[in-house]
């Protein structure tokens, strides 16, 4: 279920809170699409 996603860049050493705040996005888009899938 990852195949639709591009893999983060890590460069979480400069911008900790931009890398956790996108990794929580992507997590929350994934799921979100996981769960209207099975809910339709």
């Amino acid at each position: 279920w990852l195949s639709g996603h591009r893999r983060l860049v890590v460069r979480y050493e400069r911008h900790a809170d931009n890398y956790c705040a996108f990794a929580t996005l992507a997590a929350t888009l994934i799921c979100f699409t996981q769960l209207t899938k099975t809910t339709t």
